[in-house]
């Protein structure tokens, strides 16, 4: 089991992420990638959290029991390795010098980016795909002068999820 991702619908009240975070954190238990958006309600926001399995199973069942404790929440989703299409958003930009142009030129082609600026100085990249193909371009793009990277968080839709409604 490489990732855990877990889908927390809630209410779109202040406080509420904070109060689902703060659970992780007592329990010691990293969070990898946090997104947080909208949903087709207007009331509702969807918490998709990514997390790799260091501790036992039993840590993420707590956290689940406590998550489904709170009054915001509507729906968990608990969505492991295969069963999720999951996607991230890199940006990264490169110090443009002429020897680099043309691995630059490479890592266009081989991981599918844009060019979404250039300018004299640097020239910007996005790349989107799911997590392990943007972990793979950013390897390999050290090489070349990376002056920056901005990275999205994963967004994840189950295949088939095993639910957890209160």
């Amino acid at each position: 089991m490489d990732r855990i991702i877990i889908s927390i619908f809630v209410e779109n009240n202040p406080g509420v992420l904070a109060r689902v975070v703060l659970l992780f954190s007592q329990r010691v238990y990293n969070i990898e990638s946090l997104t947080v958006s909208a949903t087709d309600k207007d009331d509702i926001s969807r918490i998709t959290i990514c997390t790799k399995p260091s501790k036992t199973r039993a840590t993420i069942d707590q956290i689940i029991k406590q998550i489904k404790k709170l009054i915001e929440v509507k729906e968990i989703l608990l969505i492991e390795g295969d069963n999720a299409l999951s996607r991230d958003l890199a940006l990264i930009r490169f110090s443009l010098e002429k020897s680099n142009l043309d691995d630059i030129n490479n890592i266009i082609n081989k991981f599918d980016a844009k060019i979404i600026h250039l300018s004299k100085e640097s020239i910007m990249l996005e790349i989107a795909g799911n997590p392990s193909h943007i972990d793979e371009c950013l390897e390999e793009a050290k090489k070349y002068n990376i002056s920056e990277v901005c990275r999205t968080g994963i967004a994840a839709i189950e295949k088939s999820a095993t639910i957890f409604i209160k």
